[in-house]
């Protein structure tokens, strides 16, 4: 069987497969999005501090014009890139090189960033390029991991049999909607956090600290608490996923949801805590990829959990 007889739409198997392609696709226009976004903001001229003196700071048209058209191409990637998390992804060679000119545009912005150092006292242009373009390095490197896993994979199932239904019936959940959860889960759990993190710069001055505190700390909760009592967080249950227990148990136990989300903790680590939990999510990612159940290493960690569709 093909490559691109695997991805056919009819193909059961399309989803899981595709999931490293989709998250690829949808991560690097999303980083484009805000690439654009801090463009546009680099090009603010000095002084206005409210959004509504934006749109009279300027009287130039060119300006005018330039800013609206770079903030279009902002809305623009950014709804391309929510679009495609939730649409399977073709081609794996395309997004392999896709997420290594990612990579390379990375590289680029902070070279420029390295040059513009000391080019006036204007600090916030070589912030800027720093910023974006370790943004895009990082995003590219993982693109790119994800793109070559979905390849690997997909090369391997050629001679290897289809993903087993469940005892069940039910079908292991894939990678790209897991993803979407975990990112809606996060989006409910930094409504409480940042507003926390923002009461603490107040009175003590240090968000840093405790904003990886705050979110860690409730992160892990949350999901013990709703896997363990519901089967589910609320990202899970809005896209129609449900964490099983060991040996096709309705939910997993306290214990059991408790290690497989272990590593939401890390973000408590001052300093360290976010590379942590990105290199950890990479290699949940990459085993989730690999595994015909969909069963990532923390799964296995908490004695067999899996995360299936309902």
């Amino acid at each position: 069987m093909t490559i691109a007889e695997n991805l056919r739409p009819d193909n059961p198997e399309t989803t899981g497969r595709a999931s490293g392609l989709t998250i690829s696709r949808g991560i690097s226009l999303i980083l484009l999005a805000l690439v654009f976004g801090s463009i546009a903001g680099a090009s603010l001229p000095e002084g206005p501090t409210h959004w509504n003196e934006y749109a009279t700071a300027g009287a130039d048209t060119i300006w005018r014009t330039y800013f609206l058209a770079v903030e279009t191409l902002c809305v623009v990637a950014l709804i391309l890139g929510i679009v495609s998390l939730a649409r399977p992804a073709r081609h794996p060679m395309f997004s392999v090189a896709e997420g290594a000119a990612v990579i390379v545009v990375g590289v680029i912005g902070c070279l420029l960033g390295f040059l513009s150092v000391g080019n006036g006292s204007d600090v916030a242009t070589p912030l800027t390029f720093f910023g974006t373009g370790s943004l895009f390095t990082l995003g590219g490197g993982i693109t790119t991991l994800l793109s070559v896993i979905t390849v690997v994979d997909l090369r391997r199932s050629r001679t290897r049999p289809s993903s087993p239904a469940l005892p069940s019936g039910l079908q292991p959940a894939p990678l790209g909607l897991r993803f979407l959860a975990r990112l809606i889960d996060a989006i409910l759990v930094g409504i409480i956090t940042v507003p926390l993190a923002m009461l603490t710069e107040m009175h003590i001055g240090t968000t840093g600290l405790f904003t990886g505190l705050f979110s860690g700390l409730l992160a892990f909760v949350y999901f013990v608490a709703f896997e363990a009592s519901q089967g589910g967080t609320l990202g899970k249950k809005l896209l129609r996923m449900r964490v099983r227990g060991p040996a096709g148990a309705e939910r997993p136990t306290l214990r059991q949801s408790a290690v497989r989300n272990l590593f939401t903790l890390l973000a408590v680590i001052p300093f360290l805590g976010e590379v942590l939990m990105l290199f950890g999510a990479i290699v949940i990612a990459a085993t989730i990829q690999s595994s015909p159940t969909k069963q990532g290493r923390h799964d296995e960690f908490a004695g067999g959990t899996q995360v299936v569709k309902v």
